[in-house]
């Protein structure tokens, strides 16, 4: 008789453990009534079982429904909260730098498509602002970009212009059609290309090259500074639409031939190239001038030629 009690109480006992570990496996929605497995649920450590009331099928929905509202609470907490969550967030990141380096790893290998996707759609949104803040990193880090470019092609330059000859000769009509696109749609871009040829041609002529740096880098204007000047000097019936054959030229007061120079570091070549001795001009007028320091420039010729030999000497 007793043997019988205790094998009863057992299965009791044993259909209550089963019955708590199926509780802790699963919890009901607060908000759909529905039992689900625990992995339904987000976590919360501040309620008792460490997971939020509400499964995140409900959760999702109450998201979408409210996502203004709660976007634009999380922007008010933020910014009255402001100090306090970058020093809790510095804090957290100073004591788990191990625990983070391997989450995110983790995370990198296992989301790449997500990853891609998601960076892909905020520079899709942000385009402006990126080229803007990159413009302005640029600016505040011009000399050390340089330099670091200048190091990088000296290391690696056999392998630059290898990489460089064989995707021209894969992309090549690919290369032309952007190229001939681009400076259709894009006056600037059509005159940074120009002027970078020009440059690479001059450079060439005396023996030596940009070294895979960009032309802009040793001079003291950007693009957009050198096309305000040169529009500052449109004469009559010049445009953007007619730069170029047939149209309007990019000349130099001072021709090229005036000045010495053996690389794009030495002064001659900066005041050869300096806004001052660059100006529009008429293909006729271009062809006519040739290589000759014209009357009606003498002036201008003389300021320009002044400050390049106080610069040299």
């Amino acid at each position: 008789m007793g043997k019988r009690k205790t094998n009863k109480k057992s299965k009791i006992d044993a259909h209550k453990e089963d019955s708590l570990k199926e509780a802790v496996r699963t919890k009901k929605c607060s908000k759909c009534g529905e039992v689900k497995e625990i992995s339904e649920f987000n976590k919360n450590k501040y309620t008792k079982d460490g997971l939020r009331c509400q499964c995140r099928d409900c959760g999702k929905e109450y998201y979408e429904a409210n996502k203004e509202q709660i976007i634009e609470r999380s922007k008010e907490y933020y910014e009255d909260n402001k100090e306090q969550i970058k020093e809790r967030s510095k804090k957290y990141q100073e004591n788990n730098k191990e625990k983070r380096k391997e989450y995110i790893e983790e995370y990198r290998k296992n989301n790449k498509e997500k990853i891609a996707k998601t960076q892909k759609r905020y520079d899709e949104d942000n385009k402006e602002h990126i080229q803007q803040k990159s413009k302005e990193y640029y600016e505040d880090n011009k000399e050390h970009i340089q330099q670091r470019h200048r190091e990088y092609y000296e290391d690696n330059k056999e392998q630059i212009k290898e990489q460089s000859k064989e995707y021209c000769k894969n992309n090549k009509e690919k290369r032309n059609k952007y190229y001939r696109d681009r400076c259709v749609s894009d006056p600037a871009f059509r005159l940074r290309h120009n002027f970078s040829c020009l440059v690479w041609q001059a450079l060439k002529a005396n023996g030596t090259s940009k070294r895979g740096i960009s032309c802009m880098s040793f001079l003291s204007y950007t693009i957009e500074q050198l096309k305000d000047h040169l529009e500052s000097l449109f004469t009559e019936g010049m445009t953007w639409e007619n730069y170029g054959k047939n149209g309007w030229h990019l000349d130099h007061i001072i021709p090229q031939s005036f000045f010495i120079f053996v690389s794009a570091d030495d002064v001659e070549f900066r005041y050869c190239w300096s806004l001052f001795n660059l100006q529009p001009l008429w293909e006729k007028d271009n062809r006519e001038k040739d290589n000759k320091l014209m009357p009606k420039h003498l002036k201008r010729q003389s300021q320009i030629w002044e400050q390049h030999l106080a610069a040299v000497h």
